[in-house]
């Protein structure tokens, strides 16, 4: 294969993954308006695929479980199409965007929590995904540390005031 061709391919990937999400709707009888956006030249490789639907609620389900069951379900059929390096991102509505959000805010306030306290706040639940975003919102906060605890489903992550003893505030309680 030459190189054109090869580059011909990579241009056409989004449309590709669009075309296969828009046949994983068409399969559940959804009707909805696919777009896929290309961040393979980001730090993170990956294609973001958002579903506008008025049915957001059946693909999202409870707590975004049917939203994860079905972006792994587009991660199969496109397992020949992307390469090893980029991931797929499914989101509905926003909803995946609008959750990030609320977990960065929601990492922050309970940090500020933790420090005003001088107590360990643990956080409910939540994806592997979900817990790297509250690890990386508090990544730079200096006054706390994360750390993530249990077994999947039930995985949460603790945020801690930082050395409170050094601090001068004594000791934290759990």
């Amino acid at each position: 294969m030459d190189q054109n061709h090869q580059q011909e391919q990579q241009d056409s990937l989004p449309a590709q993954v669009s075309k296969v999400a828009e046949e994983l709707l068409a399969h559940l009888n959804v009707p909805g308006t696919v777009f896929c956006r290309d961040h393979r030249k980001d730090d993170s490789p990956h294609l973001w695929v958002e579903v506008l639907t008025e049915h957001s609620g059946l693909l999202i389900g409870e707590r975004g479980n049917n939203l994860r069951a079905l972006e792994h379900i587009l991660r199969l059929l496109l397992r020949d199409i992307l390469p090893k390096e980029c991931r797929c991102i499914l989101d509905v509505n926003t909803y995946r965007l609008r959750r990030m959000e609320f977990l960065k805010k929601l990492s922050k306030d309970s940090a500020r929590r933790a420090v005003l306290s001088q107590h360990a706040i643990t956080l409910e639940p939540m994806t592997a995904m979900e817990r790297r975003i509250v690890h990386m919102a508090l990544l730079e906060e200096t006054g706390v540390e994360t750390t993530s605890v249990g077994v999947d489903p039930a995985r949460r992550v603790i945020i801690r005031p930082r050395d409170p003893v050094l601090a001068g505030v004594g000791e934290y309680k759990e």
